[in-house]
């Protein structure tokens, strides 16, 4: 979340940022950042399995700067690449998500 945002939303709540952070994470269980990112790469993940949209737009729509940025965060998130995501309609075997990881062509699922 922006710094700036993140500022207006703590000056209207009139907390700190200190237990601004600290309550957040109390209350969801992750942090503000995590909060924020896991949110973004469901996002994605929603776009990628219904739409026909390029990993490039996908990224900029739900708050990174490209196709990199998010291939980045959602092999991080997913273990996968968004293009082996889509390809398998979110349903990946441990086998399917290893090879992706490995850049090798993926294996079918069983």
């Amino acid at each position: 979340m922006g710094g700036e945002r993140l500022e207006r939303l703590q000056a209207a709540l009139k907390v700190g940022a200190h237990d601004y952070t600290t309550e957040f994470r109390r209350a969801a269980g992750v942090s503000i950042h995590r909060y924020f990112t896991d949110r973004r790469l469901e996002a994605a993940a929603r776009l990628l399995l219904d739409t026909e949209l390029r990993v490039g737009p996908i990224g900029l729509m739900v708050g990174y700067s490209g196709s990199e940025a998010l291939s980045r965060a959602f092999r991080t998130r997913y273990g996968v690449r968004p293009p082996v995501y889509r390809e398998f309609e979110g349903k990946l075997s441990p086998e399917v998500a290893s090879d992706a990881r490995a850049d090798r062509p993926p294996r079918l699922p069983r």
